[in-house]
């Protein structure tokens, strides 16, 4: 019975050990993927990581795969290629430096813009003319508007 117990406790701890080890394969496989797809290759002008067919782009995602099971973070990996190669493989400019400007232009254009186009129709608004009021006819040619319209039906 004791050996029963045993075995049952020792295959229960393979399987969870197969499982732990596909969480991290697949942990390892997701945080690549993440960086094969936010930075840009700096083989293929434009193009991510992921999509370039360059023979260097696939030794640069064997040594990325290499890094993440060394147990570097993603965050890690990716300051190293950038200190490599530069900050031009960012998709995403950072938010400091000149690159805040990429950041603060947008918004301040949508906001001047937003207050530009609320500016323009408050003053065509203010500059329309009032709706004129509807007169009425003096007694003499209302009596005549009435009898035209009566020979006309």
């Amino acid at each position: 019975m004791a050996k029963l117990a045993v075995c049952a406790v020792m295959l229960m701890h393979c399987l969870f050990a197969t499982s732990a080890a596909a969480q991290t394969e697949d942990a390892l496989s997701r945080n690549a993927r993440e960086i094969f797809e936010t930075v840009l290759s700096p083989y293929c002008p434009g193009r991510t990581i992921s999509n370039c067919p360059s023979p260097q782009a696939d030794e640069l995602r064997a040594d990325i795969r290499q890094q993440l099971a060394a147990g570097e973070s993603p965050e890690e990996v990716k300051e190293d290629l950038y200190e490599v190669f530069g900050d031009e493989l960012r998709t995403v400019p950072r938010a400091a430096g000149f690159g805040l400007l990429a950041w603060v232009v947008p918004g301040l254009a949508f906001l001047v813009g937003g207050w530009a186009i609320l500016a323009w129709a408050r003053r065509t608004r203010d500059l329309r003319p009032a709706a004129a009021a509807p007169t009425s006819l003096d007694p003499e040619s209302d009596a005549r508007l009435a009898a035209e319209m009566a020979e006309l039906e």
